[in-house]
């Protein structure tokens, strides 16, 4: 019965981390990009992942520690084993040589596992000439960018 919850609250991907049999071990140490990513994960120690990831170590009485450090260095550290996992990572192919994201049973990622989803927009005014095609701009300049 945990194992669904442990996945379900994790976006994180882990290299080997088996919970639920290393609940009386050390803390299960978790890095985080050092930027504030309101209103997941802030530099002042609060945020939505953090109170979410809590309640998940007090429902299997496991300690885990959050380490805010500059993303790259979080992602070279898991992959070092110096963390036992990541969160607020993005789905990357690149990434999953550092460790696993939740996988469904067509080998995509689970989104029904994700701690969280963000998106972005883009808006621009009306009448401008500005337009985004997907991957470039068009027509932008400093008079349409302000």
């Amino acid at each position: 019965m945990l194992r669904p919850l442990i996945c379900t609250a994790w976006l994180l991907f882990c290299p080997d981390v088996v919970l639920a049999e290393q609940a009386a071990a050390a803390p299960l140490r978790f890095c985080h990009e050092d930027q504030d990513a309101y209103p997941w994960v802030m530099t002042d120690k609060r945020g939505l992942n953090l109170e979410l990831l809590d309640l998940v170590a007090q429902s299997l009485a496991q300690t885990f520690s959050f380490v805010p450090v500059p993303w790259k260095r979080c992602l070279s550290g898991l992959q070092q084993g110096i963390y036992d996992g990541a969160f607020a990572a993005s789905f990357k192919v690149e990434r999953m040589s550092a460790g696993r994201y939740p996988l469904a049973a067509d080998d995509q990622p689970d989104a029904s596992r994700r701690l969280h989803m963000s998106r972005y927009a883009l808006y621009r005014r009306r009448g401008d000439a500005v337009s985004w095609d997907g991957s470039a701009f068009r027509q932008l300049s400093a008079e349409s960018a302000r």
